[in-house]
């Protein structure tokens, strides 16, 4: 399901949109983007394996830089050491331990500087194999199906979605029963979208127990 018929069933279901008003389309897919994002963060973070990717990142002196900047990093190789895995750890606690941060040789771990800054540490000029999460892109009015980071199969859940925030929106006009069923809609997608990646991914543990993500 492309976006442009994804909004006409969302004017279908709610009191935004019916007029044709170009302010309407707008606000619509900047609810449909917040509705998106969620569903994109509550994706990636149970199943990452649905997105992930790899890079290869280039450190210098245990400095180097991500780009595209990763939504969620999941592991770390140095590939100029025999692949050696990297653990994860935070600037403040290494600068306890050796506030000089001055160390060399093979990296054993990493942190993230700022959005896209990786160092490795001790520090080496070697390259690192990154496996990450990338961001998600904003979906406009044109935007095609494939545009949209799940499988079309689920993306009336985008729908439901987005017609949540809508209904915060009109909720001078909404009922009690109609945001009732959104919200049950919703939570059945959410449950079909769920059980169609853990069936995918049956020896995996999700990382993440994400509250009202149910198995069906």
């Amino acid at each position: 399901m492309d976006v442009s018929q994804i909004l006409t069933n969302i004017r279908s279901l709610t009191l935004i949109g019916n007029t044709g008003a170009v302010s309407d389309t707008t606000k619509l897919v900047a609810y449909l983007n917040m509705a998106y994002r969620r569903i994109y963060d509550r994706v990636v973070r149970e199943y990452p394996f649905f997105n992930q990717t790899t890079q290869d990142v280039a450190v210098t002196l245990g400095a180097g830089t991500m780009s595209p900047v990763p939504y969620l990093i999941l592991s770390v190789y140095d590939s100029g050491n025999s692949y050696v895995k990297l653990d994860a750890t935070d600037v403040l606690t290494e600068e306890e331990k050796t506030p000089e941060l001055a160390d060399t040789g093979s990296p054993d771990r990493f942190w993230m500087e700022g959005m896209s800054g990786i160092r490795s540490y001790p520090k080496s000029t070697t390259t690192l194999r990154v496996r990450y999460v990338p961001n998600v892109a904003d979906l406009t009015a044109t935007s095609v199906a494939s545009d949209i980071l799940f499988p079309e199969m689920f993306h009336d859940l985008l729908v439901w979605e987005t017609a949540l925030i809508v209904a915060y929106d009109e909720r001078d006009k909404i009922v009690g029963a109609e945001l009732k069923y959104t919200e049950e809609r919703a939570e059945t997608d959410w449950g079909r979208l769920s059980s169609y990646l853990r069936q995918r991914a049956p020896r995996v543990k999700p990382r993440v127990s994400m509250p009202g993500f149910h198995a069906y």
